[in-house]
């Protein structure tokens, strides 16, 4: 078999070296928490007019290059770096954990701040007919993380949708 393994059920410290995380003698620690953080959330004319795909794509940006991002109902993640965002009213710095909704329809302009290059998510709802037309355009490295197969089943309509 190989290697240590700790066993919450009958485990013994005896059988652990100090690379298993515990201190001798002492219990498990309790399973962690999910934390989650709404970073973006609207409310949709409707999710049930035409089937939606749900898809995420990694957006990343080297320095002083500018790229704009449009299409369907989208959330932008700042993975890592920061980014000026501009297009929504007046140019905001996105940095690592915050969200931006880009609306149907809606355009913006990025541009990674601090001459370092800026990493993000985009979290798409989208038609069949949009999913493999382009949102990013300029010299924006953008590589498809996820899509799923079918239509997301039973969307109903509601009051919010968040991401």
């Amino acid at each position: 078999m190989g290697g240590h393994h700790a066993v919450y059920d009958d485990w013994n410290p005896l059988h652990c070296n100090r690379n298993c995380g515990f201190r001798s003698g002492t219990d498990p620690p309790p399973p962690t928490t999910t934390v989650r953080k709404v970073v973006a959330a609207t409310k949709l004319p409707t999710v049930t007019n035409v089937p939606l795909y749900f898809k995420i794509q990694s957006i990343t940006l080297s320095p002083n290059e500018k790229s704009s991002v449009s299409g369907t109902n989208s959330v932008l993640y700042q993975l890592s770096g920061s980014t000026d965002v501009s297009g929504v009213g007046e140019t905001k710095t996105s940095s690592a954990g915050d969200g931006l909704l880009i609306a149907a329809g809606m355009a913006v302009e990025l541009k990674p701040t601090a001459g370092a290059p800026s990493t993000l998510l985009q979290f798409l709802l989208s038609p069949a007919s949009d999913l493999d037309r382009p949102t990013a355009t300029g010299p924006a490295a953008v590589k498809e993380l996820y899509r799923t197969a079918a239509p997301i089943p039973d969307l109903k309509s509601g009051p919010m949708i968040s991401i």
